[in-house]
């Protein structure tokens, strides 16, 4: 089977052991290094000073500088820590088992550590032969009595340049007080983190419950391949390893749980012309819907080819499982080309399923013996390889029914043991949160100071109203409204259902505005709003209930005025209210301020009806506007000085 260099991920489980480092150049205050704890700290023999006396201390050999490298040399490699190198105090311990302390530079930028039974990622920094390695969280193991993880982790923390020296990685920490030394050990792979995940399936959140060593890892896409016997592609998917296995290193006989998202992997078939998947899956939806009992003896659809690539041959323990992940069917079978008597050998636990929602297929391989079977062919009794020639099928029938008859524990693994770890499956997924509500089409009445500017009925057709400016409608977000009515202010709730639209006017003020006002035939219109369009030059038009009549309306100006400093005197809109060229309607408004906003007051008019506030010169030329004081609310304002008229 082909492989290929696989990215895997590092699974982050929580907070834990955080470096000492921190990002950028500068490398951190040092601090004292820690010895390892189970490490003798004897100088070898051949480093000990010629003086024999038992006063004179063991001597390190002086620090000398390392070769500078270039980073290129020593990145997407793994190294294994195999010497700590102090001075203070004189000490040059050898790491036990330095695979079990690694390091790997990768060239984004990105570092992967091994601390014992703790692993971990981050960032790292190059400043020439610096070097700086930023914070990062590990896995929150428990690591043995006699592990070097806490110093090993500790001393990560004040490594600030890095070089070579024999053939060894030399990372030199704060201040000079010592030096790791690494020994290579091999390619690296490079943590999933640094590549998107797009199976949907949060990293960190999966698990299951099995008692031995096992880890998810992030695979990316395995590229379809029709030159292999079966065909063979994968989407990017999650994998669960056991016995400390790597991705990259996955044999058709490991054990194996695949959680691949199913669209994902029909589109890649289709995409290459093969209906292979998508009959497959067909398939097992088809028997997991009717799930006959028995299961059958052989033949069952099992995906993905690259753990199954031949037929299956034997099926027996057939149990259908449903959990709160999903739902599918295990058994234990075998895949071969050819016929050949039943064994130990190639036999699995296999769970084919998918998730209820539909957005995954689930595959798990376990290998299993059973002490009823021989454990290869060369230990098969011959009157059992006679009944296998003679009628090979008659001797499967019977295998099958023999391995039917069998318990659970009769099985190593036992297959309740394995029942239970795919029903503990658990993860969180993008998918799992709800569809996000669409958002609402913008609503194109708000945030308008809409000016009333005509009027119609059926029998004396399109009258212009003469103060526009005087008569202003504001649509708020909240389904409410605040409107000027000439010299009445009020506000009232609307609703709308696609064109339609319903005013309810609530409250009101209630001044006299004169003979020639419009102050009440407009509140009396809006409450009678049925429909509203916009017409062809982009007026608003309110049409009124039993085609009674239309109003028309322009979009006026809303003025936002300078933000005041702190402690000058301000006015506060309580109201949408007109800024006024003048103390009075007959020098014509510059646009509308919204409830709420403030301005700088720089005047008063003589009688005292009307402040004056700051507005932008683009409004005014001024740079002043007149707002009604009774709409406002007034701070600050003892020592303000009248302003005549314009």
């Amino acid at each position: 089977m082909k492989t290929k260099t696989v990215l895997f991920v590092l699974s982050l489980l929580a907070i834990g052991v955080l470096l000492a480092a921190c990002g950028g150049n500068e490398a951190p205050a040092p601090t004292q290094p820690s010895q390892p704890a189970s490490v003798a700290t004897e100088v070898p023999e051949e480093q000990v000073p010629a003086d024999d006396s038992a006063d004179t201390p063991a001597q390190v050999p002086t620090l000398t500088p390392s070769q500078t490298v270039a980073l290129a040399e020593i990145v997407n490699t793994t190294w294994n820590w195999v010497e700590m190198i102090e001075n203070n105090p004189a000490a040059q311990p050898v790491v036990p088992v330095p695979e079990m302390y690694t390091i790997a530079l990768f060239d984004n930028g990105v570092y992967t550590v091994r601390a014992d039974c703790k692993s971990g990622q981050g960032t790292y920094t190059v400043n020439g032969n610096q070097i700086v390695l930023s914070p990062f969280p590990v896995t929150m193991q428990i690591c043995s009595n006699e592990s070097l993880e806490p110093q090993y982790l500790d001393f990560l923390g004040q490594v600030a340049t890095f070089g070579m020296r024999d053939g060894k990685l030399v990372l030199g920490l704060q201040s000079g007080t010592g030096e790791m030394r690494f020994q290579e050990g091999g390619g690296a792979i490079l943590s999933a983190e640094a590549y998107p995940n797009v199976t949907g399936i949060e990293m960190e959140t999966l698990a299951i419950e099995f008692s031995g060593p096992h880890q998810f890892y992030l695979v990316p896409e395995i590229p379809y391949d029709d030159a292999q016997t079966p065909p063979v592609g994968l989407p990017q998917h999650v994998q669960a390893v056991f016995d400390e296995m790597l991705p990259p290193e996955l044999q058709p006989g490991d054990p194996v749980f695949y959680i691949i998202p199913m669209a994902a992997y029909k589109e890649m078939w289709q995409n290459a012309g093969d209906s292979g998947v998508d009959d497959t899956l067909g398939l097992l939806q088809i028997a997991l819907s009717e799930q006959p009992l028995p299961i059958p003896a052989e033949g069952m659809p099992v995906l993905p080819n690259e753990h199954a690539p031949a037929y299956n041959d034997l099926a027996a323990q057939g149990k259908y499982l449903s959990f709160d992940r999903g739902y599918g069917v295990r058994f234990v079978a075998r895949f071969n080309q050819t016929p050949a008597p039943v064994t130990n050998e190639g036999l699995f636990y296999v769970f084919q399923g998918f998730s209820y929602d539909g957005n995954y297929f689930y595959a798990f391989f376990y290998p299993v013996t059973t002490a009823a079977l021989p454990d290869t062919a060369e230990d098969v009794p011959e009157d059992e390889m006679t009944r296998f020639s003679d009628d090979t099928a008659a001797y499967m029938a019977e295998r099958v029914q023999m391995l039917n008859g069998l318990s659970p524990e009769d099985w190593e693994i036992n297959l309740e043991t394995l029942d239970a770890l795919v029903v503990s499956l658990d993860y969180f997924s993008t998918f799992d949160q709800p569809a996000a509500a669409p958002e609402p089409e913008a609503n194109p009445l708000v945030d308008v100071a809409w000016q009333w500017t005509a009027f119609s009925d059926p029998a004396a057709g399109e009258t212009p109203v003469a103060d526009p400016e005087n008569y202003v409608i504001l649509f708020n977000e909240d389904s409410t409204f605040n409107l000027i009515a000439d010299c009445n202010v009020g506000s009232g709730t609307y609703t709308m259902d696609g064109s339609a639209l319903t005013l309810k006017v609530g409250q009101m003020t209630r001044m006299a505005c004169g003979e020639e006002s419009l102050s009440d035939r407009f509140v009396g219109y809006l409450g009678n709003v049925a429909t509203y369009v916009f017409d062809d030059s982009g007026r608003l038009v309110f049409n009124l209930a039993a085609d009674s009549g239309n109003l028309y309306f322009t979009g006026g100006a809303t003025i936002e005025p300078p933000a005041p400093d702190e402690g000058v005197p301000t006015a506060t809109a309580l109201e949408p209210i007109n800024v006024w060229a003048g103390p009075g309607k007959e020098y014509g408004s510059y646009g509308t301020v919204p409830i709420g906003a403030t301005a700088e007051i720089v005047g008063k008019s003589a009688d005292g009806k009307y402040w004056v506030v700051q507005v932008s010169t683009e409004i005014a030329p001024d740079g002043r506007g007149w707002v009604i004081a009774t709409y406002v609310q007034a701070e600050n304002v003892d020592n303000v000085p009248v302003i005549e008229a314009p």
